[in-house]
């Protein structure tokens, strides 16, 4: 009888360090410091309102890449660099909503490398927010580019 008591005992604190250790994740993996691409830069846009289309354009950097940047910085890119995010948010020009809300974003392209400008179309009486990012063959993305913002009345 002592030797079930003792067992019962044994199973339940197995049972229980099991429970709470957790399963030790704290989150999504993140690449090594270091690792991911930087962000485009200068991203640019213009407008053809006759047909209603925004272009825009960009700068990326790659491991070969020297100018505004420094050897450590370049020695650290991860060359691989497979293409180009390009995400977009849009606000109607008649809605008085939250000015201060934040946007809500959404992927509208991916830009194959070495490509770094896009063309689409857009409505009349949006305000449109656009911002980039580049991404690596192994699916490590750069911080977000700067924000281009504009109204297409």
């Amino acid at each position: 009888m002592r030797g079930i008591f003792l067992s019962i005992i044994l199973i339940t604190l197995f049972i229980s360090a099991c429970l709470l250790a957790g399963c030790g994740k704290k989150g999504d993996p993140l690449p090594p410091v270091g690792n991911e691409p930087k962000p485009p830069i200068n991203l640019k846009y213009s407008l053809d309102r006759d047909n209603s289309t925004v272009r825009l354009s960009w700068k990326i950097f790659t491991r070969n890449d020297t100018k505004n940047s420094t050897s450590d910085t370049i020695k650290n890119q991860n060359t691989d660099i497979k293409g180009t995010e390009l995400f977009r948010a849009a606000l109607r020009l008649s809605d008085n909503g939250c000015k201060n809300c934040p946007l809500q974003f959404e992927r509208v392209a991916y830009i194959p490398y070495p490509l770094s400008e896009y063309s689409y179309s857009i409505e009349r009486g949006f305000i449109y927010f656009y911002k980039v990012r580049s991404y690596t063959e192994s699916n490590i993305s750069s911080p977000f580019s700067e924000t281009v913002e504009f109204e297409f009345k």
